[in-house]
This record gives structure tokens, C-alpha cells and sequence, in this order.
């Protein structure tokens, strides 16, 4: 019992991990990051890792900047989980986007 009740745990734990990353937005950033290396690789002109870097960042930054906004509005009917995510941390909605921006500034500097 201890093994199942383990392995339930184990599943919960992942599926909660899967959940905050979907609602954190990190698919759409690294969407960002892929799509450049792709248009870098079909043109023949590869990119330093500091432009990836910064693609990633900056498009979360505005994925998690728009979440914050939209936590009271349209994300309570179409994304309700990530919406209460939000609106739990007041804080964090306003500290995420700055720190991701300052990321993708930082990798823009060091590219």
C-alpha cells in the first residue's frame, strides 16, 4: 500500500509541475527560442546562445506581464487555474515579468 500510495504521490507531484509550467507560460517562450533557431538555421546565419536566451526571457516576460494583467478579466473564464495562480501572488505577478525582463536584457547585452 505504501508503494501505490508512493507512486499516487509521485503522479500528483509531476502533474502539478506539468500544470505550473503550462501555466506559467514556459511552452510559449521556449516557442520563441525554437522558432528563432529554426529562421537562424533555414537562413545559414547561426545565432550566438546570448539571442536565445534573450528570445526565451523577453517573450516570457510578456507572457507572464499579460497573465498578471489578465488575472481579473478574461484568464478567470479561459484559464482559471492560472488566473487564481495570479491572483494568489500579487507580488510575484509584478516581481516575474521584471526579473524575465532583465534576463532578456541582460542576455541582449552578452550576445
Amino acid at each position: 500500500m505504501n508503494a501505490e500510495g508512493g507512486q499516487r504521490r509521485s503522479e500528483s507531484d509531476w502533474r502539478r509541475a506539468v500544470a505550473w509550467i503550462t501555466a506559467h507560460q514556459i511552452p510559449m517562450a521556449g516557442s520563441a527560442a525554437a522558432i528563432l533557431f529554426a529562421s537562424s538555421q533555414s537562413l545559414g546565419h547561426p545565432l550566438s546562445l546570448g539571442w536565445y536566451f534573450a528570445a526565451f526571457f523577453g517573450t516570457w516576460c510578456v507572457y507572464l506581464r499579460d497573465s498578471a494583467a489578465s488575472c481579473n478579466a478574461e484568464d478567470t473564464i479561459s484559464q482559471p487555474e492560472r488566473a487564481a495562480a495570479f491572483r494568489r501572488n500579487a507580488r510575484w505577478s509584478i516581481v516575474a515579468p521584471a526579473i524575465t525582463a532583465i534576463l532578456a536584457f541582460v542576455a541582449i547585452a552578452l550576445a
